[in-house]
């Protein structure tokens, strides 16, 4: 459903020049509006997204998000701007359910050894969404004609997706995976003032919505801000391969975290430690793809690789930032969190989608890398904590629901449960 999602907001993008002619208007509207209105649509729904699964649970809220991405697709069917702009307004509006939900998805349904792998698969593979949709709309639609039977195979994947995941969605396990699987949670708005009362969790909200936000926005805008150097078919392969480096680059880290975390001595910054890294070696891609566009005669392969490492280095930092938010905010709920860190990236992408075929590649490209060597800096200063793991090993409470308690033997597996119940 997320890999959909992201297919339906950037149908236009690739092909803005001829889908600005089927649809009789300007290449802003098609390319930069529609592609702005996810982060438009998310600043309110996200809200709504965490009420949602407050009074009713994860697994309904993405059963609704699965009607949305059906509805999505289909309207765009009835063929005017007007029906299009709808159709991309409703898709925009299950971008918090899609963005947010994965470290709670990962809490609810995983033991602490699974989540950083559970989180970095839920988030990453939007990233495949954006691999599909670069290269898609370049091979398939070549004239004005090619956009119907286009629009409307999306439609066809868009509809029986997003009701498979309407109908299957599976309930979490009945006993809890972990302590804090089982604990109730504070309130959308009691949330909120907790989240905002703890500067850590803020500079890292700054320092990873300002730079995810900017290179999302920056690959949105690719074929625009490139166009002159490339082909739409072209564009449409550097923008596949940056992005599917990407699906593999979090979901590799996300495998790696799960691996060294039983390795580390307790209480070390293993996250923080990884996510500054991988910083530091964004920024030298940044530094790469600057040097094969201007100065190596903007050479296809290499511009190619450089774009493709800093998709595999910078979103491998996304599932391990989601679950640094998450051991900083607990208890508030894991979604709640993610959409706060989401919903800075979604703004800082508007305003680049907005504004940012009016400043050159340089300039971006190089306001993208002041960005990631700041955040590199502010990142390796934000002191470590660890308020969830901490949580389920106060008192002797296990850290997954499956361990027995020595002295009552399967009493805690029962009261997760029953916490588990009285929660839904």
């Amino acid at each position: 459903m997320s890999a959909e999602q992201n297919i339906i907001w950037l149908t236009y993008g690739p092909i803005t020049d001829i889908a600005a002619q089927y649809y009789q208007t300007t290449d802003y509207w098609i390319g930069n509006f529609l592609a702005a209105l996810g982060g438009i649509m998310y600043i309110p729904c996200m809200f709504i997204s965490s009420w949602l699964t407050s009074r009713f649970g994860l697994r309904r809220t993405i059963q609704f998000g699965g009607l949305l991405l059906a509805a999505a697709g289909t309207l765009r069917l009835l063929g005017t701007i007007s029906w299009v702009l709808v159709g991309q307004t409703v898709n925009a509006a299950l971008g918090p359910i899609v963005m947010a939900s994965p470290p709670r998805l990962s809490v609810e349904y995983f033991p602490p050894q699974e989540r950083n792998t559970a989180t970095a698969l839920g988030f990453s593979v939007q990233a495949l969404g954006v691999c599909v949709a670069f290269l898609w709309g370049p091979n398939a639609v070549h004239a004005e004609e090619d956009v119907p039977a286009f629009v409307l195979t999306q439609a066809a994947m868009a509809a029986s997706t997003g009701l498979l995941v309407a109908l299957t969605m599976p309930s979490p396990p009945e006993r809890a995976p972990s302590a804090s699987a089982a604990v109730e949670r504070p309130g959308l708005l009691a949330g909120m003032r907790i989240l905002m009362a703890r500067p850590p969790f803020v500079a890292l909200t700054l320092v990873w919505g300002t730079t995810l936000g900017l290179f999302v926005g920056w690959f949105a805008l690719l074929p625009q801000l490139i166009g002159e150097y490339f082909s739409p078919a072209e564009i449409g392969w550097i923008g596949f391969a940056s992005n599917l480096a990407g699906l593999v680059g979090g979901i590799a880290v996300g495998l790696l975290a799960d691996g060294l975390q039983n390795c580390v001595p307790p209480g070390w910054p293993l996250h923080k430690v990884l996510v500054v890294a991988l910083f530091s070696l964004t920024a030298l891609c940044d530094v790469a793809f600057l040097l094969c566009v201007y100065v190596f005669g903007h050479s296809f392969w290499w511009v190619t690789l450089a774009a493709s490492m800093m998709g595999f280095f910078l979103n491998a930092t996304s599932p391990l930032v989601l679950e640094m938010a998450a051991e900083y905010t607990y208890p508030v709920s894991e979604e709640t969190s993610a959409g706060v860190l989401t919903l800075m990236l979604n703004s800082v992408m508007l305003g680049l989608t907005l504004v940012g075929t009016s400043i050159s590649t340089t300039v971006l490209t190089v306001t993208m890398l002041v960005a990631i060597v700041g955040g590199m800096f502010v990142a390796s200063s934000i002191p470590h904590q660890s308020h969830r793991a901490d949580a389920e090993t106060d008192k002797g409470l296990p850290a997954s629901g499956a361990k027995e308690d020595p002295e009552h033997g399967d009493t805690q597996d029962m009261l997760f449960a029953k916490d588990r119940t009285e929660a839904r």
